[in-house]
């Protein structure tokens, strides 16, 4: 007879329990990390890059609105019901924002960084970003929430020093982008938009046409191994991320 939950915690695992998992085997690629003076780590494959194309995630995307277009790509919790996105659907969307990306970020350089937490829209924005080659700094959305506490949050943007910034709703982290002093041309928000903000709605629905299409796969031809694609950060318990 199976134990329940108490019946296991209340005693030591027998071999018999660790008999119920197969073994899953993980492959491993040799890494070198190099640790500079500041405490960044940085990590590098020794592994030599795959043959092909594919330059990441959003490299698939095509293949996937033609083979499977009307599966689900990615669905989101919403109150008690949800919503999703399927694959053909995706792909409009990621080159639409990304030839808005490339006309937001026209004359500036630097990261999109992203100030809100996981939703579809953050998820087709970092695949636009990817796929032409913009740099994308997620930051976790409670350090745009801590009302009057934005020394963390001020010391990842300076780091950044972004191009573009995305929030799911300006209104949620007002506080915040005030505090920040974000000129309001750099900011797209899907949600409650401020005057001035970027409107996801329009950079996702906006029909594209050849030179349009043409600029976004130019941007894509030109990035290289080298380039930066996520900027990560440490969760600053112990000081600034």
């Amino acid at each position: 007879m199976p134990l329940n939950r108490t019946q296991m915690l209340s005693r030591a695992p027998s071999d018999a329990d660790f008999r119920r998992y197969r073994d899953a085997p993980l492959s491993r690629s040799p890494m070198a990390c190099d640790k500079r003076p500041d405490g960044t780590l940085l990590l590098r494959a020794l592994a030599p890059p795959l043959d092909g194309p594919a330059h990441g995630f959003s490299s698939f995307v095509a293949q996937w609105a033609d083979t499977r277009g009307a599966v689900t790509a990615i669905a989101e919790r919403q109150g008690k019901g949800g919503r999703s996105i399927h694959w053909a659907d995706f792909h409009t969307k990621m080159l639409a924002v990304a030839a808005g990306l490339l006309d937001i970020q026209a004359g500036r350089s630097g990261p999109l960084m992203i100030l809100s937490g996981n939703s579809i829209e953050q998820a087709v924005l970092t695949m636009a970003a990817e796929y032409v080659g913009i740099a994308v700094a997620p930051v976790s959305a409670n350090y745009s929430l801590q009302a009057g506490n934005y020394a963390r949050l001020r010391g990842m943007y300076d780091l950044v020093e972004p191009a573009t910034v995305f929030v799911q709703s300006s209104a949620a982290v007002a506080g915040a982008l005030e505090a920040l002093g974000i000129q309001a041309e750099k900011i797209i928000a899907v949600d409650d938009v401020a005057p001035g903000h970027a409107k996801w709605s329009d950079l996702a629905s906006a029909v594209l046409f050849s030179a349009q299409l043409h600029r976004v796969e130019e941007a894509r031809a030109a990035i290289r191994p080298g380039d930066t694609a996520r900027i990560f950060f440490t969760s600053g318990s112990t000081g600034t991320p």
